[in-house]
């Protein structure tokens, strides 16, 4: 996964919402960080749990 330009892992949600917290391109109170952030999470949960 590419977010600003830095390759993150996929299961490092920490970083990833890190770097959608740091996004100058979406605004900070915006729905659509929140979104993002929530996907974040659920996209680590998500693979974490892969058998």
């Amino acid at each position: 996964m590419e977010l600003n330009g830095k390759k993150l892992d996929p299961n490092d949600a920490k970083a990833i919402i890190k770097e959608i917290k740091n996004n100058k391109h979406i605004s900070q109170s915006s729905s659509e960080k929140q979104k993002l952030i929530k996907d974040a999470w659920k996209n680590r949960d998500f693979l974490s749990n892969k058998p």
